[in-house]
C-alpha cells in the first residue's frame, strides 16, 4: 500500500515543481520584455514576484542586478550580482562581468581588482577580465601591473582592438615610444574606422616624429629631442633611427613628396630596423612585442604588402588614403586583405 501511495505524491510533486518552474520562466520573460522597453521599474516588480516564487533563482537574481545596473543603481545591482555569484552555478560569467562594472563605475577600483582575480581563479583565464584589470591598475597608477594585465589580455585575443589601443597609452604614458607605435599599427589595423581611430592615427603620427620642432633661426631645418631613457630601452636603436628619419624630412618635403609618402617610407625603414635588431636578440627572451607585434609587422614588408598596410590603415582618417584603397582593391588592397585574415 506505502508504494502506491508513494509514486503518486512524488508526481504530484513532480508536476507541481514543473508548474512553478514554468511560472517563474513565463514571469521573467515579462520582466525582459519590460527593460527592453526600459521601464525598468515594471521589470523590477515583475523579478521581485518571481523571487518570491524562487529565492534562489540565479537567472531572476541576474536579470534583476542586470535592470538595476541600466537604472545605474551600481549598489543594488552589485547586491544582486552577488547572490547569483555565491549560488555558484548558473550565469556566473555574466555576474562577475556586471559586477566588476558596478565597482568601477561605484569608484572602488581596490574592490574591483579583487573581484577580478577571483574571477579568473574560479572560472579561468579570460581576456575580458585581465582587459579590465588593466584598466583599474591604470586608474591606481600602477603601470607595470596594467601592462602585465594588458599584454595578458592580447595573448588570450589578440584580435580585440581597444587593448591594442589602452596598452598604446599606457606605452605612451611610460614613455616607451616605439612600444606605443607597435600597439597604434596593430590597433589601426584592425580598426581603421572606428570613433578612436582619428586619435589613435594623430598618436602614431606624433609618435613616428617624436619631439621636435622647427629651428626658428634655419628655415626648414627641424630640431629633434630624444628622451635619454628612449636610447636605455630594449627599442632604443629603433628610437633613434625614428629620430634621424624626422630630422630629413623637411627636406622630403622639399622633394614633393606627400605626407603619405614619407609615412610609407618611414614606417617600412622602422619595420626594417625591427627586423635587423629581432635577428640579434637571445630567443629565450620572450615577450609580445618580439613574439608578436614584430614578427607581424616584418611580415608586410616580406610578403610585399607594407604599402598598402600603410594606406589602409590610414584609410579611415586620411581621405587620400581612403582613395588609394579604393584605387587598388582587386589588387594590392586584396592582396593585404587576404594576407590579414591568414596572420
Amino acid at each position: 500500500m506505502k508504494k502506491q501511495i508513494f509514486i503518486p505524491i512524488l508526481l504530484f510533486f513532480s508536476l507541481s515543481s514543473l508548474y512553478s518552474q514554468k511560472k517563474v520562466d513565463s514571469l521573467i520573460e515579462v520582466g525582459v520584455t519590460f527593460h527592453d522597453k526600459q521601464e525598468y521599474d515594471k521589470a523590477i516588480e515583475v523579478y521581485e514576484r518571481v523571487l518570491k516564487l524562487a529565492p534562489n533563482s540565479a537567472l531572476a537574481n541576474y536579470e534583476m542586478a542586470f535592470t538595476y545596473h541600466y537604472k545605474k543603481d551600481y549598489e543594488k545591482s552589485l547586491q544582486y550580482g552577488n547572490k547569483v555569484i555565491k549560488l555558484n552555478r548558473d550565469y556566473l560569467l555574466k555576474a562577475y562581468t556586471l559586477n566588476i562594472a558596478n565597482l568601477h563605475f561605484l569608484d572602488k577600483n581596490q574592490e574591483c581588482i579583487i573581484l577580478l582575480k577571483q574571477a579568473i581563479q574560479k572560472l579561468g583565464d579570460n581576456y575580458v577580465f585581465y582587459h579590465n584589470l588593466g584598466i583599474q591598475y591604470s586608474i591606481l597608477d600602477n603601470y607595470n601591473e596594467a601592462e602585465k594585465a594588458f599584454i595578458k589580455a592580447i595573448t588570450l585575443e589578440p584580435k580585440i582592438a581597444d587593448t591594442h589601443a589602452v596598452l598604446g597609452d599606457l606605452m605612451l604614458i611610460k614613455k616607451k615610444r616605439i612600444e606605443a607605435l607597435l600597439c597604434y599599427y596593430y590597433y589601426l589595423m584592425l580598426q581603421p574606422n572606428s570613433d578612436q581611430s582619428r586619435l589613435k592615427y594623430i598618436l602614431l603620427i606624433k609618435g613616428l616624429q617624436g619631439a621636435s620642432e622647427e629651428d626658428k633661426n634655419r628655415p626648414g631645418m627641424i630640431n629633434v629631442f630624444l628622451d635619454p631613457k628612449e636610447l636605455e630601452g630594449e627599442f632604443g636603436q629603433a628610437a633613434m633611427l625614428l629620430n634621424l628619419l624626422e630630422s630629413n624630412r623637411a627636406y622630403k618635403i622639399k622633394e614633393g613628396k606627400s605626407e603619405e609618402v614619407i609615412f610609407l617610407e618611414t614606417t617600412k625603414l622602422l619595420f626594417q630596423m625591427l627586423k635587423d635588431m629581432q635577428k640579434k636578440r637571445k630567443e629565450e627572451n620572450k615577450s609580445l612585442w618580439w613574439d608578436f607585434y614584430v614578427p607581424f609587422f616584418v611580415g608586410t614588408i616580406e610578403s610585399e604588402n607594407i604599402e598598402a598596410f600603410c594606406y589602409y590603415i590610414g584609410s579611415g582618417v586620411n581621405p587620400k588614403a581612403r582613395e588609394w584603397i579604393v584605387n587598388h582593391w582587386g589588387g594590392k588592397t586584396t592582396k593585404l586583405i587576404d594576407w590579414m585574415k591568414k596572420n
